[in-house]
């Protein structure tokens, strides 16, 4: 793929990944977020393999070096027209971007087990470091709760 969009995709590819921050000796260290392995294919292969309607997704909220994940399940699917419609957080393209919202602020992310933990438990991060555990909204509750027990009915083989 080549040309603007291409450029936009690398351009979101770098912002899903690590950053580098320095301490306070000037020494460069680096921090891995959660999603840190993503890129806008590998989401958007996601989508289109895995997100159904009632799926559970997470979405990061990045702004001013803070990043934060939330839960959400996706409402609506439309591979035709690129989207993927999701209960709270609105519109998003199929490799990931936020189109409701605060243009660049929301990103959706596939939900491998490192980025539902980091969501279900509120986790936050600015500047490169462990912030502060923001409550859970009593959507995002729910969400943890079915989390937590499709985990429990597949570890049981009760599921399959």
């Amino acid at each position: 793929m080549a040309g603007p969009q291409a450029t936009f995709r690398r351009a979101q590819d770098h912002t899903l990944g690590s950053r580098m921050t320095e301490d306070r000796g000037g020494a460069q260290g680096s921090f891995q977020l959660p999603c840190a392995g993503q890129t806008a294919d590998s989401i958007e292969h996601w989508v289109k393999a895995e997100a159904e309607p009632g799926s559970i997704v997470v979405v990061r909220h990045a702004r001013w070096h803070l990043y934060e994940y939330h839960l959400d399940e996706v409402a609506k699917l439309n591979l035709r027209a690129g989207r993927i419609y999701l209960a709270q957080h609105g519109r998003f393209s199929l490799h990931g971007t936020g189109i409701s919202g605060p243009r660049g602020s929301l990103t959706l992310l596939e939900p491998t087990p490192p980025v539902v933990v980091a969501a279900m438990h509120g986790k936050t991060w600015q500047h490169g470091k462990p912030a502060f555990k923001r409550p859970l909204s009593a959507r995002e509750i729910e969400l943890s709760r079915t989390i937590v027990e499709r985990n429990l009915l597949l570890q049981d083989g009760t599921e399959s």
